[in-house]
């Protein structure tokens, strides 16, 4: 089972998405998202032919921050996204808080389609980085 169509029901068993949801998410990644796995068991989707496939959220803590902050390493399948599911239901609460804590609020839900596409493009280009005296954060497509 790859890791995207884990997710799909592993928000179906919690409760963040209905069945009919479910089935929606798992027929995209049918369609056309579904997941290679190279040797190592990572997956290579896409990315062969240069359509980024992830978007990779990372902190690194630093300094005071590296006794009390764990590193945060989340990468969501772009598939979801753009299946219609709202990348604030993948991201977890506490990263939620802590970007915003850093003074990053973005406001994941209120992305639509074409702004997820912008968003995308732009990331898959230039990461965002955001570089504190507790945290290196970097949000970025690949």
């Amino acid at each position: 089972m790859t890791h995207s169509r884990k997710k799909v029901l592993d928000m179906l068993a919690e409760g963040t998405i209905n069945s009919a949801e479910a089935e929606g998410l798992l027929d995209q990644l049918n369609a056309g998202g579904t997941e290679r796995h190279s040797d190592n068991g990572a997956s290579a989707g896409a990315a062969g032919n240069g359509v980024p496939t992830h978007l990779y959220i990372k902190t690194e803590p630093k300094g005071d921050a590296l006794e009390t902050e764990e590193p945060v390493d989340v990468r969501i399948p772009l598939v979801l996204a753009r299946a219609g599911m709202k990348l604030g239901l993948l991201i977890p609460e506490i990263l939620a808080l802590s970007l915003e804590n850093h003074g990053v609020g973005i406001d994941l839900n209120s992305l639509d389609q074409s702004n997820l596409e912008e968003l995308v493009d732009s990331l898959s280009k230039s990461p965002m980085v955001i570089d504190t005296e507790q945290v290196n954060l970097r949000i970025y497509c690949k």
